[in-house]
């Protein structure tokens, strides 16, 4: 039962790197796009960006990354 508790937190921490991972390119991404276009991509191209297809996914990253 112990190695399942510890599969979890493997995961969970796994999946925190994975989002601050993903909020730092969609930063990155942000930053460059806004360089080259004057303007602020859409969720969509943010998410094309860094492979997210979501763009509901893509705004709770923002979200996040606004908190």
């Amino acid at each position: 039962m112990e190695e399942e508790g510890e599969d979890i937190m493997t995961f969970k921490e796994n999946n925190k790197v994975s989002g601050e991972r993903t909020r730092g390119e969609m930063l990155e991404f942000i930053r460059q796009y806004l360089c080259e276009h004057g303007y602020p991509p859409s969720r969509k191209e943010i998410g094309d960006g860094v492979g997210l297809r979501s763009t509901s996914s893509v705004q709770q990253h923002i979200d996040r990354m606004l908190a």
